[in-house]
């Protein structure tokens, strides 16, 4: 079973791999994770791209259920429907947010 720490991983694994990618983001996401599994977690998309496990400034905060984040970066989960149902909520830049799609493929493993 996947974690929220695998996703964590995978994705600082990414944006090493290909840090000029991710600062095309140009923003800072901080994940709110309740239920099994909670925590909260940074992903720095600026000038030094980085997952930082823990809370810190952002521009955009996401907050949900951990077994909603998880499903929603391996694609089971639509965001939009996690929003539309009360399960996903957003605070701060909005634009950012629009972004979410490109995000959750840059952290999950999908093509």
């Amino acid at each position: 079973m996947t974690t929220v720490k695998d996703l964590m991983d995978r994705a600082a694994t990414m944006i090493d791999e290909n840090p000029d990618a991710a600062r095309e983001f140009g923003g800072v996401y901080k994940f709110e994770l309740d239920g099994d599994d909670a925590r909260t977690f940074l992903v720095d998309l600026t000038d030094n791209p980085r997952v930082i496990d823990g809370d810190g400034d952002a521009h955009c905060i996401i907050r949900m259920e951990t077994r909603d984040f998880i499903a929603l970066v391996e694609g089971r989960a639509d965001r939009r429907a996690l929003f539309f149902m009360g399960r996903l909520s957003v605070e701060g830049d909005w634009a950012l947010a629009m972004k979410l799609k490109s995000l959750d493929e840059l952290l999950g493993d999908r093509k």
